[in-house]
């Protein structure tokens, strides 16, 4: 999309990297996280969406210049309601608590689902693909939403839903999960999934071609976690020192980005100027820097 993602600095580098190596599975915040708001993602009006951290739980958000910050409702659930991403309309997606459910003696797991948001319809619940939980992470300017859901086998999959057509299972590259991350303008959705042999990597989704592994610099893993309407990817791929910021141009060639003298970064979004929005670790500290 060409919005600029606005994730979590304090957590990014070991989410992004949790997330794939361990295989995330339901929606989590980035490690790290304390009481206060935290953005996500904004859109060509400047509106902001994001979520307010309290010691109870997660309360969504959307900001304009004109309201200020202004919480967004729920779907039942109280402790958790996360927006993660706008569109140039303003219709807003996230996750968020219907209720809870016994798993094991003594477990019981915070019931989520994918929304949709809008100022005429208020919230809209996605559903699943059969399981119990999903999370929904982007949404283009067509309205179409791209996230992860549990399937009837209770399994972590990508999909791709629309008002049309509801929720569509993106499949994996192999293995048993994956997950959307990002939605262009023409509905290609990157992500990340794992492989039958038990990797974790990038992936293109496109409508015509179905899903395609994007590799990576030499590892193990790697996740693509934004594409502008050109066909460049952004996210990071493990070499052979660590996780770094890269992106994968229209045919496949991969760019690795480097780092600001550190062992890792991350490339969280790319506009339609192929510019980078990327989190670099330098020896000591953190560092956004744009490519």
């Amino acid at each position: 999309m060409s919005s600029i993602r606005l994730p979590l600095v304090a957590g990014a580098l070991a989410a992004a990297w949790l997330s794939s190596s361990c295989g995330g599975d339901e929606p989590s915040e980035p490690t790290g996280i304390i009481q206060g708001s935290y953005a996500t993602d904004i859109n060509d009006q400047g509106q902001v969406v994001g979520y307010v951290a309290t010691a109870t739980g997660r309360i969504a958000f959307l900001w304009t210049s004109a309201a200020g910050m202004t919480a967004l409702p729920s779907l039942g659930g109280m402790s958790w309601n996360v927006a993660s991403g706008i569109n140039a309309r303003g219709q807003v997606v996230g996750s968020s608590e219907i209720g809870t459910v016994v798993v094991g003696p003594g477990e019981i797991r915070t019931v989520v689902h994918a929304f949709i948001w809008t100022a005429a319809a208020g919230m809209t619940d996605l559903g699943t693909l059969g399981g119990t939980t999903s999370s929904a992470e982007d949404i283009n300017y067509g309205g179409r939403v791209v996230g992860s859901a549990r399937t009837t086998a209770d399994k972590l999959h990508a999909f791709v839903w629309t008002a049309g057509g509801g929720m569509t299972d993106l499949g994996t590259l192999g293995g048993t999960r994956s997950r959307a991350h990002g939605v262009n303008g023409t509905g290609e959705v990157v992500g990340e999934s794992e492989t039958a042999s038990g990797e974790s990597h990038a992936f293109l989704w496109t409508p015509q071609g179905g899903m395609t592994d994007l590799g990576t610099l030499g590892g193990e893993f790697s996740e693509a976690l934004d594409m502008n309407d050109l066909g460049q990817i952004a996210g990071w791929a493990e070499s052979a020192s660590g996780p770094h910021a890269c992106v994968w141009a229209v045919g496949g060639a991969t760019t690795d980005l480097g780092t600001l003298g550190g062992a890792s970064s991350f490339a969280s979004g790319i506009n339609e100027a192929g510019q980078v929005q990327q989190l670099a670790a330098w020896p000591t500290s953190v560092h956004w820097v744009a490519r």
